[in-house]
């Protein structure tokens, strides 16, 4: 059994974990809701998706069918998207795996998803998401173009994609019509190859949706029983790399908690300058991409995913049982 990655973002940790706020009698409050779904290829998750140049391997995990692939070519020519590439700059072959509508349990403004992949030399994935508005599908958002390697493309975000409906802020999904009810959302997974024989394979994918953090909120009581649990994660600083641990916080922690389910006890820098080449997105310009954290994590043979917690009772239960959250 794989161990299986536990994430929320910085951010989040520092304004979104004192619990719910719970509605009194006398005033109505507003409540921080958080969800998560998610489908695994070794569960046979990906059977209900509707597949187009894609299908599925004796192991679940989308992969591309050579025999259905679409030949397409970079929307933009070489050299030319921010002065690289938004893919290669040249042809491809292409499939995708659209998943079902899938209802989120409450009205959702956020929703970031998750991928662990396999991308050998010469292919990549692409995750696509779009909201259901008042009864109406959004576009679909761009939320990452991504392989584990250099050799073919540059991972990177996405820009500019902000409409009436939303905006993508760098890997989340942002609805922006305050007033219209998002309550389902699709996922979309797209598998590329340069030669068409060469496949990516797709074994995991995951949503975290939200509504928007409130401000105001009542501190968790936290439970006794979780206190007092230390985990043997190996501490290393961003802070000594003056080539940019100043803003290194995500793949260092990244390469903690993959150097605790490796056991490894060496030095922290190899662990943390590999994270960063690993996770590295050149048009944020930055490594505080959290599904390019956690999909760099799936590498090294773990289960990752980027999750919000609606208070740190959350956080406490899992590291109880033995699992480490950044």
């Amino acid at each position: 059994m794989r161990a299986t990655l536990q994430w929320t973002r910085v951010f989040l940790a520092l304004l979104c974990t004192f619990g719910f706020v719970v509605a009194s009698a006398q005033a109505k409050e507003a409540v921080y809701q958080t969800g998560f779904d998610e489908w695994l290829a070794a569960e046979g998750d990906f059977a209900g998706w509707q597949q187009s140049g894609a299908r599925l391997n004796e192991n679940g995990e989308l992969v591309l069918d050579p025999a259905t692939a679409v030949l397409e070519t970079d929307p933009y020519a070489a050299g030319t998207y921010y002065e690289g590439n938004f893919y290669t700059g040249g042809t491809y072959w292409v499939g995708e795996a659209t998943g079902p509508a899938f209802p989120a349990g409450f009205d959702f403004d956020e929703l970031i998803p998750s991928w662990n992949a396999v991308t050998p030399a010469g292919t990549w994935v692409e995750v696509l998401v779009r909201a259901e508005l008042d009864g109406r599908w959004t576009k679909w958002y761009n939320l990452g173009i991504w392989a584990s390697g250099l050799e073919t493309i540059q991972r990177h975000s996405v820009r500019l994609q902000g409409d009436a409906d939303g905006y993508v802020s760098v890997d989340t999904l942002v609805i922006g019509d305050k007033k219209a009810v998002a309550n389902a959302y699709q996922l979309k997974v797209r598998l590329f190859s340069v030669d068409g024989v060469a496949t990516p394979g797709g074994r995991y994918l995951s949503a975290a949706t939200s509504t928007t953090p409130i401000k105001k909120s009542a501190p968790s009581t936290g439970n006794p029983d979780y206190w007092n649990t230390l985990l043997a994660v190996p501490e290393c600083s961003q802070m000594v790399y003056p080539d940019g641990g100043n803003v290194w916080c995500s793949p260092t922690s990244t390469s903690m908690i993959v150097s605790y389910w490796e056991n490894y006890t060496g030095p922290c820098e190899p662990a943390v300058r590999a994270a960063v080449a690993g996770i590295y997105d050149w048009i944020y310009g930055g490594t505080g991409n959290w599904p390019f954290n956690t999909a760099y994590a799936a590498t090294h043979g773990l289960q990752g995913s980027v999750r919000r917690f609606s208070s740190m009772d959350e956080v406490e239960a899992w590291v109880a049982q033995g699992v480490p959250v950044a």
